[in-house]
């Protein structure tokens, strides 16, 4: 197979100790538990069962169904590009932040953002990364992709 050379950035833009974190005891607006998916969807998920290979919270629903959900996306991108996919998460569980700027995206040629992140945690895009993603797109074969498209509140703050 020919490749292209491109060059792309997955960009999980959450913040994992605000989802992580998120109080189990609301099911509005936060992501499942693993403990919850297994039980709604038995026997599916009992694989990830055992509670010391897999965190039986939301963290574990991130790392074993949320992000494996990019693992095909990520190795089909390598494989047609001759480069590994850059994956970065824009606040870590250290409480680490990597906003994106010209210095990450200078070697890149698309940048996917995956805008999976709840709204209680009120991620946005800076001003300082939307000018870094539009001077990205003044070159003609650089593209950005956003997925899924953001969410709007309902009245009494429902996901719409």
């Amino acid at each position: 197979m020919m490749t292209s050379d491109r060059r792309v950035l997955l960009y999980f833009a959450w913040s994992r100790p605000g989802e992580t974190n998120a109080s189990i005891v609301v099911i509005e607006d936060r992501f499942p538990a693993i403990f919850e998916l297994r039980r709604v969807f038995f026997p599916t998920f009992e694989p990830l069962s055992d509670p010391a290979k897999v965190d039986q919270g939301i963290a574990g629903f991130l790392d074993h169904v949320q992000k494996p959900n990019f693992v095909a996306f990520a190795a089909q991108a390598e494989q047609q590009t001759g480069h590994a996919v850059v994956q970065i998460e824009r606040v870590m569980d250290d409480g680490t932040s990597t906003l994106l700027d010209d210095a990450m995206i200078r070697d890149i040629d698309t940048i996917v953002i995956i805008s999976l992140d709840s709204l209680r945690t009120a991620q946005t895009a800076s001003a300082s990364e939307i000018e870094a993603v539009r001077r990205f797109l003044d070159e003609p074969d650089h593209v950005a992709i956003v997925c899924p498209a953001p969410r709007h509140r309902r009245s009494g703050g429902a996901y719409g």
